[in-house]
C-alpha cells in the first residue's frame, strides 16, 4: 500500500479515504479491466460472441501483462465480472446449450488466453551454437523465421471453435457439460 501511495502521490493512510484494504484495490483494478470488454455490440450467434470476448480479453491481458496472473486467480465478484459471464452463458443457452457446458467453454476461452497472454510476454528459444547443433530443427526453425512473435492462440481458438462447431452439429446444437446431447 505505501508503494502504491508513494507512485500515487499521496499517502499512505489517504488511499484508505477510497478502499478499505488491498483487496478492494484488487477488486476495482479487476473490475476496471474487465468493464473495458464490449460484448453487447456482437451478433447473437455463439461464435461471434466468444470471439469477441476472446480477442478483448487477450489484447486487454497482452496491454497489461502485470495483472495477468492476478486477475486470473480472483475469484469473480465484480458486476463487470458478472455481467461477462451472465452474457456468454446467455448465449450460450439460447443456442440450446445446458449453463454448465456455457460455463465451460467460457473457462476453456479464458485457459486459453490468459496462457497466451502470459506466453506473449515469456523470452523465445534462444540456442548457443552447441545448442544449434545438437537441436537441429530448432535451430532451423529460428534462421528460417527469426522474427516469429506468433504465440499459438490464433490456432488454439480456431481449434477451440471447430470442436465446438462438431459437438454442436453431433448434438444438434443441444450440448451439455459433459459434451455430449442434452436427453429429452
Amino acid at each position: 500500500m505505501r508503494k502504491l501511495a508513494a507512485q500515487l502521490g499521496v499517502s499512505g493512510p489517504s488511499l484508505y479515504h477510497h478502499f478499505a484494504g488491498k483487496d478492494e484495490i484488487l477488486d476495482a483494478i479487476v473490475e476496471q479491466i474487465n468493464s473495458r470488454i464490449r460484448l453487447e455490440d456482437v451478433g447473437p450467434g455463439w461464435e461471434d460472441a466468444i470471439t469477441s470476448y476472446a480477442y478483448q480479453l487477450r489484447a486487454l491481458l497482452v496491454e497489461h501483462p502485470h495483472v495477468v496472473e492476478f486477475l486470473a486467480l480472483r475469484p469473480v465478484t465484480t458486476h463487470a465480472g458478472l455481467r461477462i459471464y451472465e452474457h456468454l452463458i446467455s448465449v450460450f443457452t439460447g443456442c440450446g446449450w445446458d449453463i454448465g457446458f456455457g460455463r465451460d467453454v467460457t473457462l476453456s476461452v479464458e485457459n486459453l488466453v490468459y496462457g497466451a497472454a502470459l506466453m506473449t510476454n515469456a523470452p523465445d528459444i534462444d540456442l548457443d551454437d552447441d545448442q544449434r547443433a545438437d537441436y537441429p530443427l530448432l535451430s532451423r526453425l529460428m534462421e528460417a523465421a527469426p522474427e516469429l512473435t506468433d504465440d499459438g492462440f490464433d490456432l488454439g481458438f480456431a481449434a477451440l471453435i471447430e470442436g465446438l462447431r462438431r459437438l454442436a452439429r453431433e448434438s444438434k446444437g443441444k450440448v451439455t457439460s459433459t459434451g455430449g446431447a442434452r436427453a429429452g
